[in-house]
């Protein structure tokens, strides 16, 4: 763990951050509109987020925030600041921000037949051709993970956390499942809204999953196992992972002077 109590892991350093990423979507869009209004057509601007992501490892081995177990269960808590309603008036906008786009328009963007649309020409101009590549990151992230869950050091340690579950009146073999078992909580098929308030069951194994997890230093232990392996995967894939992280580097270094 970090200072700051942030899960951090060996290939983090490889990764684009959630602010880089957007950078490149203003840049790609910038440069984009241009060639749109060029052609004289629009296209919609893509949405700002609505509040800030979260830490993308926060739930890399379940949920392990007292605060978030409390309120959300094992929901997928909304951006930080941003209550369920504004999330999903968010998620409503964003997916009818194409929805009067036509045909013509469509085709000048994202391109037709062998001719490159607007989004190819940006995606050019910023150097994106790694997107279309392999991603050595995501595949040495795969390598490690599945390394990690066949190691017994685990194995030993998930029983650790299972014996505190039992004890405290929620019997599950190990974190992931116990997510599992609540995939899909406070949403009703075919209903659409927003997404509504976890069970008290819910919550009281959220929380004994959090406190287990204290008890048993299970985030901790778990993040050594796996940052060793990860260390293995970037010594043998380090050509291709530099490379990779140049590329993007690269990208995004471009997608900064665009105004």
């Amino acid at each position: 763990m970090s200072p700051s109590g942030i899960l951090e892991l060996p290939l983090d350093a490889y990764r684009l951050s959630a602010a880089d990423r957007q950078s490149l979507v203003r840049a790609q869009y910038v440069l984009a509109d241009s060639c749109m209004r060029r052609r004289g057509m629009k296209w919609p601007a893509p949405l700002a987020p609505p509040g800030p992501g979260r830490e993308p490892n926060q739930r890399r081995y379940g949920i392990s925030d007292a605060a978030l177990a409390a309120s959300y269960g094992y929901q997928l808590p909304p951006p930080v600041g941003v209550s369920r309603a504004e999330e999903y008036r968010w998620n409503q906008r964003n997916e009818g921000r194409l929805a009067s786009v036509d045909r013509a328009t469509m085709n000048a963007y994202t391109g037709e037949g062998d001719s490159p649309g607007c989004q190819d020409r940006a995606r050019q101009t910023l150097h994106m051709q790694w997107m279309n590549t392999s991603d050595p990151v995501s595949a040495a992230s795969s390598a490690a993970w599945a390394r990690t869950k066949g190691d017994p050091r685990l194995r030993d340690l998930d029983r650790e956390w299972s014996a505190c579950m039992r004890t405290s009146g929620h019997p599950q073999p190990d974190p992931l499942s116990a997510a599992g078992a609540w995939a899909g909580s406070g949403t009703t098929p075919g209903v659409r809204g927003p997404v509504g308030a976890p069970s008290a069951q819910e919550v009281s194994m959220a929380r004994a999953d959090v406190t287990c997890k204290t008890d048993v230093g299970y985030v901790e232990r778990r993040r050594t196992l796996e940052a060793g392996y990860q260390a293995t995967e970037i010594t043998a894939r380090s050509r291709q992972l530099e490379e990779y992280r140049s590329a993007w580097r690269l990208s995004l270094s471009t997608a900064r002077s665009v105004r």
